[in-house]
């Protein structure tokens, strides 16, 4: 476990998956490559969605029903979505293909783990 300023954070892609809500994509998996700007982007947009699981998570765990659940739910996919869109150098479309192609192929899993690293550390200094 890594941790920065004011939250655990697991330095793996499996952090990258707090975001079912974006839809299954289809892509072919086979050696992904990614332009290193995009890979960043990738990694500074998942920071902000980690954000923005960690600010829902106990609304949603608190929640009274499984209504206001889902509609907790709901509400933090759009802000999820949200924090992506306000990343610069990435659309949800290029997230959401760098993510299901990561949980595929673990070389890029490894390298979007490291620039993880890098990024996290960075915000520590």
């Amino acid at each position: 476990m890594f941790v920065i300023a004011r939250r655990p954070l697991r330095v793996s892609i499996l952090a990258f998956g707090f975001f079912t809500a974006l839809g299954a994509a289809s892509a072919s998996y086979a050696q992904t490559r990614i332009d290193p700007d995009q890979a960043k982007a990738f990694v500074k947009a998942a920071l902000a969605v980690i954000d923005v699981n960690e600010d829902w998570k106990q609304r949603i765990f608190s929640a009274k029903s499984e209504v206001e659940a889902q509609r907790l739910r709901d509400q933090a996919s759009l802000a999820m979505r949200k924090a992506i869109k306000e990343t610069e150098g990435i659309s949800i479309d290029s997230y959401r293909s760098i993510y299901y192609a990561a949980k595929h192929d673990a070389e890029l899993a490894e390298y979007l783990s490291d620039l993880l690293k890098q990024e996290t550390t960075a915000a520590v200094r």
